[in-house]
């Protein structure tokens, strides 16, 4: 009997205790409701009063609902009229800017251009010159081709007596003679111009030089580059002759003498030059 109590009594008492947290859980349930009531009625009437005790205009505590609140009226705007706006007027171009920024940009734009002009100005005198220069070189050289085609050819004892710098009384030529009778007679200054005769009439019929009225010493002393031998016997005796010709200085009989005594060997020299050439024309026909 007692098992069968036992047994019979451990379900009722689940039963009962679920029944009692039933009981507990309603009574629970009922206390949050109440509180969270009691809460949001506080939380009202709080929220209440702070609009009543704020004035705002937009709340209306008879209703105790959000009311409409009328927009202030503005006065019309300045730029409402398009038509109305003054047009746009660059500061640059207003009396204001004259002397200010706009005068100074305007000065400086007219400096530049001024720059402009005269660096282009420059820029086409440098082209102008060197277009001169090689127009010049280019006549030059032409002008030295003809003279050393001409060089090649020949002249007559004639042809190169006419182009002596300075005039001579014996139209034959035969200045080596004319300058010994001179220096026996004690003339050294006339000797030793004959004598300078003879060497440019010697060297222009060798082709050695290319004698020439206008040209000067120097340049014959250029044409007889490579030959020192000859350049330097020339250039001696060009020296006696210009302090006599141009200067008008006296010569004395040891100098005449010293140009005098190497004629031979300048003789020499120009008929060893001929030969050379006469053989090399040989072995080219």
């Amino acid at each position: 009997m007692t098992d069968s109590k036992s047994s019979i009594s451990f379900p009722a008492t689940i039963s009962h205790g679920l029944m009692t947290w039933k009981i507990v859980a309603v009574f629970a349930l009922a206390f949050l409701s109440f509180e969270s009531v009691v809460l949001s009625q506080d939380v009202d009437v709080a929220a209440e009063n702070v609009l009543i005790q704020g004035e705002y205009p937009w709340y209306d505590p008879v209703t105790r609902d959000v009311r409409s609140v009328p927009m202030p009226v503005r006065p019309p705007s300045a730029v409402g009229d398009r038509n109305g706006i003054p047009p746009y007027v660059p500061s640059n171009s207003s009396p204001r800017n004259n002397t200010g920024t706009g005068g100074a940009r305007a000065a400086t734009a007219s400096d530049m251009s001024s720059l402009n002009f005269f660096s282009w100005l420059m820029i086409g005198v440098v082209i102008a010159v060197v277009v001169g220069l090689i127009i010049f070189a280019f006549f030059k050289l032409e002008s030295q081709k003809k003279e050393v085609k001409t060089a090649s050819a020949r002249r007559s004892l004639k042809e190169s007596i006419e182009q002596l710098p300075f005039q001579v009384d014996d139209p034959s030529g035969d200045f080596q003679s004319m300058a010994a009778l001179a220096y026996q007679r004690g003339d050294f200054r006339r000797a030793i111009i004959l004598l300078f005769s003879h060497l440019l009439v010697t060297l222009d019929q060798s082709t050695l030089i290319r004698l020439r009225k206008g040209k000067t010493n120097r340049q014959y002393l250029v044409e007889l580059s490579g030959k020192d031998s000859l350049a330097g016997y020339f250039r001696q005796v060009m020296d006696s002759f210009e302090s006599v010709f141009f200067g008008d200085h006296e010569l004395s009989k040891a100098d005449f003498e010293a140009s005098w005594l190497r004629l031979a060997n300048f003789q020499t020299d120009i008929q060893a030059i001929e030969s050379s050439r006469r053989q090399a024309d040989e072995v080219v026909r």
